[in-house]
């Protein structure tokens, strides 16, 4: 498990926060999450590598032939 896993899996209150201002708002960056969250750039940026990543992840693969 990387940094940021762990980062957010000990701060669980504070990700549901900043993944439902995400949603709601339809955008998310780091200073976003400075300002609105009242959070640190290190704390925002560890939200964003683990929202990007769980993200990527999913999305549905095309299908070929």
């Amino acid at each position: 498990m990387d940094t940021s896993a762990n980062f957010v899996n000990s701060h669980t209150s504070a990700f549901a926060a900043a993944a439902s201002l995400c949603v709601r708002l339809q955008q998310a960056s780091s200073s976003l999450l400075q300002r609105k969250l009242k959070l640190g750039y290190n704390h925002s940026k560890h939200f964003l590598i683990h929202c990007t990543s769980r993200c990527h992840r999913s999305k549905a693969r095309r299908r070929l032939g």
